[in-house]
């Protein structure tokens, strides 16, 4: 294939812009969440959009950083397989891949609030009934999302509101099977066999850390934390110094800075920037976006160069 003409993938602005969404101020409410039903709990409500990234509040950036996790990893397998894929002949576009994975669970923030605490979401029961993929394709249809992307996120209902016929593109079937990977999730033998009869590598080769990191990943982690960066930081130094005085216990701690890829992401850039969160600086010439809003600028730079 002529690579010479050939981008690599990258996030692009608009499915970024996708993610966002307008959150409320902490309110108390009886949540119906597995571990914690029955228990008054303070939780922050999506009011508009998808509200998965851009999201200040520290409880909320680490509540769902989970289903943030979940897309960046889905999109690393997906992307990787896409690019071995091509460099075997395949008709494939991993930019796409890439982008269609970023929108592909933007509705899940909604239905988890509906199901969690249908008390004080409006329409709770409603959300349910519908799934988290007829919710994002309600937000992609008002977003500038080109059809493409749309139907393959429409193929993530595959073997339910999507035909399986209609799976015919390598678009449509790695981030359905990247999806249900990263899940750990069992999977059709006939859909691994589609995939990697093409190429020199097995299935079990896909592991947490292979394939590695990629660049825009790296980048994305760090500006999905920078967003609420300032009262993480203060946190977890109010828990230092409820050590330092025994009101809390190192127990408490782990738990909640260590047992997860947020906790133990924020930990280490604590202690790596000595405690001292990167803000917003004013000076002439420096006056930078931070967080989700510098990366859908930087990106947006890049889709500017090429067409999307």
């Amino acid at each position: 294939m002529d690579n010479k003409t050939y981008s690599p993938p990258h996030p692009h602005a608009t499915p970024l812009e996708v993610l966002k969404g307008f959150v409320s101020k902490p309110i108390e409410t009886i949540s119906n969440k597995p571990d914690y039903k029955g228990h008054i709990v303070k939780v922050s409500l999506v009011k508009e959009g998808s509200g998965i990234i851009g999201l200040e509040n520290a409880a909320d950036n680490q509540e769902w950083a989970g289903i943030f996790n979940h897309i960046l990893k889905t999109a690393r397998v997906a992307t990787f397989l896409g690019e071995q894929l091509r460099e075997k002949g395949e008709v494939v576009v991993p930019d796409c891949i890439l982008n269609t994975i970023l929108v592909s669970h933007a509705g899940r923030r909604q239905y988890d609030e509906a199901t969690w605490y249908p008390s004080v979401v409006p329409n709770a029961h409603e959300k349910v009934e519908a799934g988290d993929t007829a919710i994002t394709l309600e937000l992609l249809s008002n977003a500038r999302i080109s059809p493409t992307i749309v139907e393959n996120v429409k193929a993530h209902g595959v073997g339910d509101a999507y035909p399986i016929t209609q799976m015919d593109t390598w678009e449509k079937i790695l981030p359905s099977y990247a999806d249900f990977r990263v899940s750990q999730h069992v999977i059709s033998l006939q859909t691994e066999r589609s995939i990697f009869s093409k190429l020199q590598i097995k299935p079990e080769h896909i592991t947490d850390n292979n394939p590695s990191t990629p660049w825009w990943e790296r980048y994305l982690r760090r500006l999905y934390i920078n967003d609420a960066e300032k009262e993480i930081f203060a946190n977890i130094s109010q828990f230092f110094q409820e050590l330092e005085k025994e009101e809390t216990n190192m127990a408490e701690f782990n738990r909640d800075f260590l047992d997860s890829w947020w906790g133990k992401y924020v930990r280490d850039l604590y202690e790596a920037q000595r405690g001292i969160p990167y803000q917003q600086t004013n000076k002439k010439g420096r006056n930078k976006a931070v967080g989700i809003e510098r990366a859908i600028g930087f990106f947006g730079k890049l889709d500017s160069q090429s067409a999307f």
